[in-house]
């Protein structure tokens, strides 16, 4: 069943510094979709558990076979993440995580866009995390920031930001919808690790 992200369920936007798990640009991993390759540099900051997880996802291929299944602007009012510009792409199973162990990172504090207006770039990448525990395998991509004030009681952890092809991002951005869904969803073909997995991912 496809998840969107409501108010209710999902943890707070990680605000904390990004530190590479690689000691550069972070870890890099691809996504072959239908419009397009989409590069993206994934920096945990403080929630490496969450990115690892991602990065075994991407790994043993949960995301192959996925999509993009909805998109949101500023314009469309609350999406259960405030007023913001976004995609959300899932695996083929969007159960996948809970064939995992749970991850350990934790809350982070309340954030305030009165406060913090850039705390939503355009390119972040960032997971939901369910009632506190375990993030879900299903992800956004930030094409438009919520203005000032527009965050309210959404919940995410960004562990990374697009490297390369935000215009792919925006063709599916710019997809044909209905009802707030994609009506052909945007496939993604595959998605694969640049280089080794991290050595603080390994199992």
């Amino acid at each position: 069943m496809r998840m969107t992200f409501g108010v209710a369920v999902l943890s707070l936007l990680a605000t904390s510094g990004c530190a590479s798990m690689d000691g550069g640009d972070g870890t890099r991993v691809t996504l072959d979709t239908g419009a397009g390759r989409i590069v993206v540099s994934i920096t945990p900051g403080g929630a490496p558990a969450s990115a690892c997880q991602f990065l075994r996802h991407v790994a043993d291929g949960a995301y192959d076979g996925g999509e993009f299944f909805r998109s949101t602007t500023p314009a469309s009012g609350d999406n259960g993440l405030g007023s913001m510009g976004l995609v959300q792409a899932m695996g083929p199973t969007p159960d996948v995580e809970a064939t995992q162990a749970p991850v350990t990172d934790p809350l982070p504090p309340p954030v305030s866009l009165t406060d913090r207006p850039a705390v939503l770039s355009r390119g972040q990448l960032a997971l939901a995390q369910i009632d506190g525990g375990s993030p879900t395998e299903s992800f956004i991509i930030v094409t438009q920031a919520a203005p000032a004030g527009g965050l309210t009681t959404p919940r995410l952890v960004r562990i990374g930001r697009v490297s390369h092809g935000m215009k792919t991002v925006d063709r599916i951005a710019a997809s044909a919808m209905t009802n707030g869904l994609f009506d052909t969803p945007p496939p993604i073909r595959r998605a694969r690790l640049l280089g080794a997995m991290p050595a603080a991912c390994r199992r």
